[in-house]
């Protein structure tokens, strides 16, 4: 199975984690089919040099740690590190003295991944939409106050977000429950 990795610091602040998403085919297209966290690294491997090794007491992952964990967004940040080391290895190749006629450029620019730029501008929808989240205003009209558009535009452009897979995606109505550490789940919590 393809394997990509990268690294993401938790959001409970307690520290960085590597994270290793193993990839399998699925129609056609590579989707996420497992997830190892790990907050050390192996003895003698240099990557991520910020990560302590299993021996030099490596940050605890807590069951609160990792219910707190965003996988959603965890696997997105992940694709688009994948998409960038593609793209910077399509650019390193196009200056390349064996790719210089029109044809090795044409087939460069098909290896190109499609839709990058919007790619980049839902990205940009979900960081205001998860900073207006977690500062308590409605995030969808953070969004349209920040791209100056209208609520129904904004709303779109979230599910779109959403649909791409920077925003886990949520049940019409019943917004996501917000609770300190350690609170007890309620019937009925976050139903309206």
């Amino acid at each position: 199975m393809p394997r990509t990795a990268g690294r993401h610091r938790t959001t409970t602040g307690s520290g960085p984690a590597a994270c290793l998403a193993d990839e399998a085919n699925v129609e056609g297209r590579l989707e996420c089919a497992g997830l190892e966290i790990r907050s050390y690294r192996d003895s003698g491997q240099a990557w991520p040099p910020e990560l302590p090794t299993r021996d030099q007491r490596p940050t605890i992952l807590t069951t609160t740690t990792i219910r707190k964990l965003p996988f959603a967004t965890i696997i997105a940040d992940l694709r688009r590190e994948k998409a960038r080391v593609h793209r910077d290895f399509i650019d390193f190749l196009a200056v390349q003295p064996g790719y210089e006629s029109e044809a090795d450029q044409a087939k460069l620019r098909r290896l190109r991944p499609v839709g990058s730029r919007r790619a980049s501008a839902s990205a940009e929808v979900a960081e205001v939409y998860r900073q207006a989240w977690e500062d308590g205003r409605p995030p969808t009209r953070a969004v349209a106050e920040h791209f100056v558009i209208s609520q129904s535009a904004a709303a779109k452009r979230v599910s779109r977000a959403r649909q791409v897979g920077y925003l886990p995606t949520t049940t019409r109505g019943k917004p996501g429950v917000r609770r300190e550490e350690g609170a007890a789940t309620t019937e009925g919590d976050g139903a309206r």
